[in-house]
């Protein structure tokens, strides 16, 4: 049983990997109703988040003058809520449900946020509506280069 779940877990490990290596090859975008010059390094929500899909993108954004930025994400360090083993680095700083990490308001409880940098995260994985490929990063200005 326990080689049975070695290769499970090594599977697992390597999704992820994949997915952390395929960051630098697709193009990630980031909506605003502002004209910003540079992305904060103290954004509201304590991340500023992008995602694979220009149109959700877009979607999220209630202003008339919404603006769409594309960018290159070059940070691999990305928390993955569906990460058991992510999860638990978690569970050893704050008390928390690790399972209810994959919810976008439990990724953005200031204590959260502050274990997964303490970590040494640069941001997470989050599924805020359909799309698969969501992120939020905590210093954007140091892992993206802006397309536009």
């Amino acid at each position: 049983m326990a080689g049975v779940l070695s290769k499970v877990a090594v599977k697992g490990v390597e999704s992820v990997a994949d997915f952390l290596e395929s960051l630098s090859n697709k193009i990630f975008y980031h909506a605003t109703g502002s004209n910003i010059k540079k992305f904060s390094d103290s954004p509201p929500r304590g991340a500023t988040y992008f995602t694979t899909d220009a149109e959700a993108a877009m979607d999220i954004v209630e202003d008339s003058n919404k603006k769409l930025i594309p960018v290159n994400i070059t940070t691999s360090n990305l928390f993955d809520p569906y990460n058991e083993l992510h999860r638990d680095l978690v569970k050893t700083k704050i008390d928390i449900d690790p399972k209810s990490l994959d919810n976008w308001k439990a990724l953005e409880n200031t204590n959260v946020q502050t274990a997964l940098k303490d970590l040494g995260f640069k941001g997470y994985r989050v599924r805020m509506s359909a799309t698969p490929d969501e992120i939020g990063i905590f210093n954007p200005e140091q892992y993206i280069k802006r397309l536009d």
